[in-house]
């Protein structure tokens, strides 16, 4: 398997968090396989672009979940991979 291209990466992040609803910064960076200083930056520049929302629940942990733009991508990834058979 090659190496992943940035886009790949923030498609496995927004697939994750749609499936699992909210995740914390572990999480996400354990499914991405991603050490938690790059996926910490990767979902700040997500939420700056609106992919992602954060929030903090009662007990002080913070959460990210994917937002309507973020489903959208996705949608628009699925798409672009079965145009170009990947």
């Amino acid at each position: 398997m090659g190496k992943r291209c940035r886009h790949e990466i923030i498609a496995e992040v927004l697939e994750y968090l749609s499936a699992v609803g909210r995740a914390r910064l572990s999480k996400v960076a354990l499914y991405a396989n991603m050490p938690l200083d790059r996926a910490r930056a990767l979902l700040g520049e997500l939420q700056f672009y609106g992919l992602v929302e954060s929030f903090v629940d009662e007990r002080g942990h913070r959460y990210y979940r994917a937002s309507e733009r973020g489903f959208e991508y996705l949608r628009l990834w699925r798409r672009l991979k079965l145009l170009i058979g990947y």
